[in-house]
């Protein structure tokens, strides 16, 4: 027995005699049967289901969802007031933020990153057990042009490490100055870097929002440097380009928060937010 869950994308609604699907990105609708409403309900609460049913298999197909080995949380997208404020919020939807992910890959290999391949985060380390989707940039300009529709100011990119797809980013961050966005951020737990993007986040004035877990040289449980990573914030500070760290916590180093901390402050005056990342293994 698998498990079973809807893409984000993927909108599910169920009525007394059946249900629908809206594809929010194909602006596509499904009728569902009583029997497939019912098995999807099911799914979505979290049962175990049949890895095997023609009906689940042919939305995996369709990249509407995915089986899982456990138990998976995906995060649910809303556009609008949610239904008990409907009434009273009459308000276009905002989206003042897009958040897009570029790539899967990671040189991070941290090891309780892919435990459960479940998404426990919000914007902070995150990879996503999906196919990324490679849009052409007719597409991206498609996307960007209805996010800018919905007054969206800002494009932040995460992966995985987005710096690894980095062709990818400066290809919609063209898109998206051309459909009328100008900021930028992105999110890395910056272990490698070229002067090249470097160049290229100073010129588009990007924020980077520097994922770090430790300063030591090899960060226990992970393929990260710390003292890369250190040298890699003096060259983004050196290029005047906005910085914030977001340091993650786990049971590898919640003992050293003070010495992380203190090596930090010697090169970097600036916000630093702490994120608690724990899971299953503590």
């Amino acid at each position: 027995m698998k498990y079973f869950k809807l893409h984000i994308f993927i909108k599910f609604v169920e009525g007394d005699r059946g249900g629908c699907l809206y594809d929010m990105h194909a602006k596509k609708m499904f009728q569902l049967t009583e029997e497939c409403a019912s098995k999807l309900r099911d799914a979505e609460k979290g049962k175990p289901v049949d890895e095997h049913d023609f009906f689940l298999q042919s939305l995996c197909q369709k990249c509407m969802g995915a089986f899982y080995d456990s138990c998976a949380y995906v995060e649910s997208m809303r556009v609008g007031a949610a239904k008990p404020y409907e009434e009273i919020v009459k308000m276009k939807p905002q989206l003042n933020q897009l958040y897009i992910q570029v790539t899967n890959d990671c040189d991070g290999d941290c090891c309780f990153c892919e435990i459960g391949n479940t998404v426990s985060t919000k914007t902070r380390c995150k990879k996503w057990n999906n196919p990324d989707a490679w849009f052409t940039p007719e597409i991206w300009n498609q996307i960007l042009c209805d996010a800018r529709a919905l007054h969206c100011s800002t494009v932040s990119f995460i992966g995985g490490n987005p710096l690894l797809a980095f062709d990818r980013i400066k290809m919609i961050t063209q898109v998206a100055r051309e459909s009328g966005i100008s900021n930028f951020e992105i999110y890395t737990n910056l272990n490698t870097i070229t002067p090249e993007q470097i160049s290229f986040l100073a010129e588009n004035n990007f924020g980077v929002v520097v994922q770090l877990f430790d300063v030591h040289e090899d960060v226990l449980g992970t393929a990260i440097s710390g003292k890369t990573v250190l040298h890699n914030i003096k060259q983004l500070l050196h290029c005047k380009i906005d910085i914030k760290v977001d340091l993650l916590i786990t049971s590898l180093n919640d003992e050293d928060i003070e010495n992380i901390f203190s090596n930090l402050k010697r090169i970097y005056s600036g916000r630093i937010s702490v994120s608690y990342f724990y899971n299953n293994t503590g």
